[in-house]
């Protein structure tokens, strides 16, 4: 069997990964059409990803082959019920995070995600289920794969060794405090291909300032700096400023939003 066909596009926001991704992946079913049985299938870490991929994909590809999308937890679940007796499990299977190894409950299953996605891996060792899984789905799409580390990484890895994979990256916008992993793993394995071009805006500024973020350098552009209140406020800061102003309230001391 040939080394499957494994392409990375990296660089940051706005150079186009997206497109050029969905763009590869229509060259490639316009050179190897998929059968009527077969399906794209589109991967990605959060769900917002997942329907903004899917979207691009559907209207790229059009009718010229079936698109299935999904987050990796997602499609780790529905592939450990699915095979579930291959891990002898006869009952359903939950996801559950309070649980670091499996629980039988009532004749249900109980794993946490990182459990789900290690038992994924280990079926997509298995012979039949990677012919089968190779066989349904000959092209993988995964975007923001720098999200992928540890036990999402290694299932992706396990699926990829079977079929055509693309991929979109960006190091700099992990989620991950130590990134790294995914996009580690596509420098040494995967043919990559990297954007620099700004498409999304000329505005000399914002370029400015994003490049001094990224290389972590002064900007010589004023940038003020918000540092929110606690873990997960970021995305609420901004989209207060966004909308202009607002009441703001700490610990019962009430200020005025700038």
């Amino acid at each position: 069997m040939c080394r499957p066909k494994w392409i990375a596009f990296i660089g940051p926001a706005g150079v186009g990964k997206t497109y050029n991704l969905v763009e590869a992946v229509r060259d490639e079913v316009q050179t190897h059409p998929c059968k009527e049985f077969q399906t794209v299938l589109g991967l990605t870490f959060m769900h917002g990803a997942r329907r903004r991929l899917h979207k691009r994909l559907a209207l790229g590809l059009r009718s010229q082959a079936r698109v299935e999308c999904s987050t990796i937890d997602s499609f780790a679940l529905g592939l450990v019920r699915r095979f579930r007796r291959h891990l002898g499990f006869h009952g359903l299977i939950f996801p559950d995070d309070s649980e670091d190894e499996w629980v039988e409950r009532d004749r249900q299953h109980y794993g946490s995600f990182a459990i789900i996605r290690q038992a994924a891996s280990h079926l997509i060792g298995i012979p039949e289920i990677r012919s089968s899984l190779s066989q349904a789905y000959p092209i993988l799409v995964v975007d923001e794969f720098q999200d992928c580390r540890d036990g999402l990484l290694v299932l992706v890895q396990a699926l990829a060794r079977s079929c055509n994979c693309f991929f979109a990256a960006d190091e700099f916008q992990s989620l991950d405090d130590n990134p790294g992993g995914g996009v580690a793993w596509l420098e040494s394995a995967a043919e990559v291909r990297r954007l620099e071009i700004q498409r999304r805006t000329q505005d000399s500024s914002l370029l400015s300032t994003a490049k001094a973020l990224r290389s972590n350098v002064a900007t010589p552009h004023g940038v003020d700096v918000i540092s929110p209140d606690g873990p997960g406020l970021a995305a609420w800061e901004v989209a207060t400023r966004i909308v202009g102003g607002g009441v703001k309230v700490v610990e019962n001391r009430r200020f005025e939003i700038p």
